[in-house]
């Protein structure tokens, strides 16, 4: 389950085409129902559906 503070990568960019890239990972800042408020690198902050990302585990990252 994805939580505030998660970095999660974006799966499918529908309807975010001008917002999100495939692949691109972002901060979670807040989960709704079925849509998370995520951040991504440059500070830009939108609205996705849950399903159209992945959780990243860090620690696959960090070593």
């Amino acid at each position: 389950m994805v939580q505030v503070g998660d970095t999660v990568e974006i799966q499918d960019r529908s309807g975010l085409e001008k917002r999100a890239i495939e692949g691109q990972w972002c901060c979670v800042l807040e989960v709704m129902c079925d849509a998370l408020l995520v951040e991504d690198t440059t500070g830009d902050r939108f609205t996705i559906p849950a399903i159209q990302v992945k959780l990243i585990k860090m620690e696959e990252y960090t070593g």
